[in-house]
């Protein structure tokens, strides 16, 4: 029988073909966790960056917030930073936000100021400070445009800057309304900003921030901001020496930016923050003496009734033969019972006190003044008598002017508004700004300077620095030239300017805040920040204790 033979099957040669897809699946997949873990931790970074950055922008802002409850009150600025605001590391220094032992977690920030015034830094640090500068230091645009709104004050203390031409100080002043037509001709006016592209109109009012200059004509980065471009009080790699303009040797400068500012406040309050007595308010006499010598003012008696009868009577000259100069012991004031008595009363017994109707136009008019005062008749046969002429007891050849001054300066005030706009801080103000003020000789600025404390020192000013008083006892400023300044100058303010750096102990990311605040009695306002990181860098490089 035959059988039937059966063809043998084809070898199966699928089997490498599946070893070859399944390595290619794994290839493929092992890519594609590689991407996604890659990817992944790309994201991690990222996020982590994120998290660390913002981070820093919360210790940042914890800075803030820090410096405007530290400054808040004059007993909080005594107590916590012993009356140094400006320099003082202790406060401002490192301070540390979230306490953590690893230097990766850990964060602080520091409170910065760049100090562009060589004068005002006997410390030797490079080009800054841990503390505040005052907005005070600074001409206040808005405030004196608003004292003269024809422009011609603001525009004659522009003029004295460097740099600055006839032409630019007009158009700024036209930019903020001036509405002297002598400065509307020189300056840029409508007309020529609606023939820039894009067209735009002139302000012609206050203006919100410096930077808003530079839409005036003739306003340039450099002239406004200097050349210390990342704001930071060195001179880095990238910033040109040669375009300093400051006259105090400092090879950094910060334009016109270092003397203009946009923001100061100064309420009439005295140092510890209580209304002021106005000398001028009152018409009864016994009530502004009663005023002046009560604990919270604590005026002498004998300055307080010469300033009762200085109201009365008003400034006598006195004359040449008067019993006052041919007497080696001149009268004293008399005393508020001398009202009583009818020595100053509309009627010779003393019936009806007199109103007091004369006004003091400056404390500093007090000082070597006199006042004449006719004894009441008392024999209507004999001549008339002769007036006697009271001399001041604030005597700029002797006695102690200093603390009386200062008392007075501090405690009382000619001015009936609650804020007083414009008034620069004689204290604190770079020696250009100085120059500026009405009525000082360049010898006058240099006296200053040498009279004043430094804004970087190791020990905070004395109390005679509460008030300009020391200009008269020891910078010599004659008391005539002070009663022409008492507008222009103060000693105090409310409003500050600073930089607050957040970071880590390990280094990584840094945010840096540009900040103004004012202190407002007591309730902080913030008034501006600024995150300038992206736009200015970090500015410092600082080393935290290890």
């Amino acid at each position: 029988m035959m059988h039937k033979q059966t063809a043998a099957a084809p070898p199966n040669n699928r089997d490498a073909y599946v070893i070859l897809l399944v390595l290619v699946v794994i290839v493929v997949l092992s890519l594609a966790a590689y991407q996604y873990t890659d990817r992944s931790l790309s994201e991690t970074k990222v996020s982590n960056m994120a998290m660390r950055r913002t981070q820093a922008r919360l210790a940042a802002e914890a800075g803030v917030n820090y410096v405007m409850a530290t400054l808040a009150t004059p007993d909080q600025i005594s107590t916590a930073l012993n009356g140094m605001t400006t320099y003082n590391p202790t406060a401002f220094q490192d301070v540390v936000v979230f306490n953590s032992e690893n230097r990766r977690l850990q964060t602080r920030f520091s409170v910065v100021t760049p100090i562009y015034d060589t004068t005002q830094n006997q410390n030797g640090i490079n080009g800054y400070t841990f503390g505040v500068i005052d907005e005070g230091s600074k001409l206040n645009l808005n405030a004196w445009m608003k004292k003269d709104p024809t422009g011609k004050t603001l525009n004659a203390v522009l003029m004295k800057l460097p740099n600055m031409t006839d032409a630019i100080a007009a158009s700024i002043c036209v930019w903020l309304g001036a509405t002297d037509s002598g400065l509307q001709t020189t300056g840029a006016t409508d007309t020529y900003y609606a023939s820039l592209s894009p067209p735009y109109n002139c302000k012609c009012g206050p203006i919100d921030s410096l930077e808003e200059l530079l839409l005036v004509q003739g306003v340039t980065p450099q002239l406004l901001f200097g050349n210390d471009r990342n704001r930071n009080g060195t001179l880095d790699n990238d910033e040109d020496s040669s375009l300093a303009t400051n006259q105090t040797g400092n090879p950094v400068d910060m334009g016109w930016s270092q003397f203009l500012t946009v923001w100061g406040r100064e309420m009439n309050i005295d140092s510890t923050g209580n209304p002021r007595v106005n000398l001028n308010t009152e018409t009864d006499p016994q009530k502004l003496y009663d005023s002046l010598t009560q604990a919270d003012v604590g005026l002498d008696a004998t300055l307080a009734s010469y300033i009762v009868i200085y109201r009365l009577y008003g400034p006598a000259k006195l004359p040449a033969s008067s019993n006052t100069s041919n007497s080696k012991t001149p009268p004293k004031a008399p005393t508020m019972g001398a009202v009583s008595e009818g020595l100053i009363s509309a009627s010779g017994d003393g019936s009806t006190p007199k109103k007091l109707t004369k006004n003091i136009t400056s404390i500093y008019d007090l000082i070597d003044s006199y006042v004449s005062i006719t004894p009441p008749v008392t024999d209507k046969k004999a001549p008339p008598p002769d007036p006697v002429y009271y001399p001041s007891p604030l005597s700029s050849k002797g006695g102690d002017l200093d603390t009386a001054l200062t008392t007075l300066l501090d405690k009382t005030t000619t001015n009936k508004s609650q804020e007083i706009l414009g008034r620069i801080n004689v204290n604190t103000a770079p020696l250009e700004l100085l120059q500026t003020l009405p009525g000082l000789s360049s010898d006058q600025v240099n006296a200053i300077l040498t009279a004043r404390p430094p804004l970087v020192a190791d020990s905070p000013p004395s109390a005679s620095y509460t008030t300009p008083a020391w200009l008269l006892t020891q910078a010599n400023i004659p008391a005539a030239v002070m009663s022409k300044l008492d507008t222009y100058i103060t000693a105090q303010t409310q409003v500050y300017r600073f930089q607050v750096i957040g970071y880590f102990d390990d280094g990584g990311p840094m945010v840096r805040l540009d900040v103004v605040i004012d202190t407002n009695g007591g309730q902080p306002m913030l008034l501006y920040r600024r995150d300038i990181t992206a736009d200015l860098g970090p500015g410092y490089n600082l080393s935290p204790p290890q």
